[in-house]
This record gives C-alpha cells, structure tokens and sequence, in this order.
C-alpha cells in the first residue's frame, strides 16, 4: 500500500493500469473464446486493483481507464482481424445477471462497496478502538446516526475520504435492515434496493 501524507498522485494508479495492460498482453485475446475473456475479466483483471480500493478512494481517471482495458478485453477478437462493433452496450454488460447483464463489476462501484462495508461494520456491532478514533476525530454525533446526518467537507485521512464517497451511496441503497442490523447474513438476508 503506497503511503503519502497528501493525495495519491496519478502514478501511483498507473502502475496498477501498467500491469492490467501487461496481463492483458501475456493472455492475448486472439487465444481465447468469449467465455474465457469474461471468465479472466471478472477473476483476473477486476481483482488488481481490489487491494488498494479496500482503504482508498481511486481518482474518476482510474476508474475510467480500467473501463476502457475490461471493455476492450472483452470485445477485442484480435490484432489482425477488422475492428468489429460492439452489439452491446457496456452500460447493460455491467449490469447484473438478474437484469441481463454478464455481471461484471464497474470499478467505481467496486470501489465505492469497499468504503459502504467500512461504513456498515462503523455503524454496526459493539465498539472497537477504530470505531472509537473515527468517531471522535470526525463526526459530532453517535455514529449509529451516521446515514442521517450531512458529513462536514473537513481534510480528513484516506480511509475516512472513501467513507465520506460510500455515505450517499450506501444511504441511498439501503431498503431494510433485517433483525436489527444484527446476525446480517448478506446473502441470504435481502437488505439491498
């Protein structure tokens, strides 16, 4: 994990997008079938990056260029052959299977689902010493209140940042929380709109 006292410049994220493109060059996409493409696409290439969205929050031109290199995997058919058009829209490939989709992951989202699980374990369960230094160094209200209140635009740390991006999202999202928040099985439990 890179560690800076200010933003994480875009080089940092590069190296990331460098070794998405260096894997994308060892597979080729003239060997593979379609199914094999998005079997790599959803194992391979979305999990890179995983590491780093856990604690910070990637800059939109990340997000971006990892959408361009899963797009072009998947739709790539060769370096010889004619460039074909997609007969699909990337807007319905990330969609789910249940709505159509092949299932793949936008990485904004991704990104914002790590900082929504940090949010969920802070307002969920008994007190930790983290839950403790989060609360008194950033919120002026019991955290369990959190998806209630507007967050004051404060410098803050990297962690409490991807926070601050997975509030709106999470709030928004959130239907019901089944037995009180407690014993949540998020598979079985249907707590997501």
């Amino acid at each position: 994990m890179p560690v800076s006292a200010g933003p994480l410049k875009d080089e940092v994220w590069d190296t990331i997008i460098d070794k998405m493109k260096r894997k994308v060059q060892q597979w080729g996409s003239t060997w593979l079938n379609p199914i094999g493409r998005l079997f790599l696409l959803k194992t391979g290439l979305s999990s890179l990056p995983l590491y780093q969205f856990t604690l910070l929050q990637a800059p939109a031109t990340f997000h971006h260029k990892m959408e361009v290199i899963l797009h072009h995997f998947l739709w790539k058919w060769g370096k010889n052959e004619k460039k074909k058009f997609n007969l699909v829209s990337w807007k319905n490939v990330i969609q789910t299977q249940d709505h159509g989709g092949l299932g793949i992951i936008s990485p904004k989202f991704l990104n914002l689902d790590f900082g929504g699980k940090i949010i969920w374990r802070f307002i969920s369960g008994h007190s930790t010493w983290w839950k403790s230094v989060l609360e008194a160094k950033y919120l002026k209200f019991p955290r369990q209140h959190l998806l209630d209140y507007d967050i004051p635009n404060i410098v803050c740390s990297k962690i409490w940042r991807l926070c601050k991006k997975a509030i709106p999202f999470l709030a928004q999202n959130i239907s019901k929380v089944p037995k009180g928040g407690t014993n949540v099985k998020i598979r079985a439990d249907r707590i997501m709109g």
